[in-house]
């Protein structure tokens, strides 16, 4: 149905044009006298998009909140007084005697060679000799002493365990549909008529 409307609209266009250029209606090529044109009408159908509600079910999820005591095992850090050894050392003096080197001026007579005179001088002369000093001699004491001290600990207690559970609502609610319908319309069309010639 459509390719005929097609070709007819063609062959129309081409006889409108036709007799447009020779001032009367006229095909574009030769035809023989027993077929003219007609403009009718018909029938034709063109797409329209309509709209309708409908009603349609929608399910809505939403999340319950859950709260369950569980029993578990937890860590926690606590302080306690714990006693200790510990180690010190004590400084304990003592008195020694030890040879210790000193430098000594000792006084001698020189000539002098140019003036040929005596005179008095000093040479460095090293001794030595018994001092008495003190050391310090360290000596390692124990003792016991309370320090305080942090430890991890195990305890056994009851914990709330959050968990959310999914429910399903079904919503009853409205939509809109679109569809698209062919529509009935009248057209005009340019046909050819065969005619019969009287003898």
């Amino acid at each position: 149905m459509t390719i005929v409307l097609s070709l007819v609209l063609r062959f129309a266009f081409a006889a409108l044009t036709a007799s447009s250029v020779h001032g009367g209606w006229y095909p574009a090529f030769p035809m023989p006298d027993c077929v003219t044109f007609e403009a009718r009408q018909v029938v034709s159908y063109r797409p329209e998009w309509r709209e309708e509600r409908i009603p349609c079910v929608v399910p809505s999820v939403s999340y319950r909140k859950v709260v369950t005591p569980v029993a578990t095992w937890v860590w926690k850090l606590k302080q306690f007084d714990e006693r200790v050894r510990t180690s010190y050392y004590t400084p304990v003096p003592r008195e020694v005697e030890r040879e210790a080197a000193r430098c000594v001026m000792v006084p001698i007579m020189v000539i002098d060679p140019c003036t040929g005179c005596c005179f008095a001088s000093c040479y460095p002369h090293w001794v030595r000799e018994r001092v008495r000093c003190v050391e310090v001699d360290y000596r390692r004491e124990e003792r016991d002493v309370d320090v305080r001290v942090s430890r991890w600990v195990q305890e056994y207690q009851m914990v709330d365990q959050v968990s959310y559970v999914p429910e399903v609502t079904q919503i009853q609610t409205w939509t809109v549909r679109r569809y698209c319908v062919w529509v009935p319309c009248q057209t005009t069309v340019i046909v050819p008529v065969y005619r019969v010639q009287q003898p």
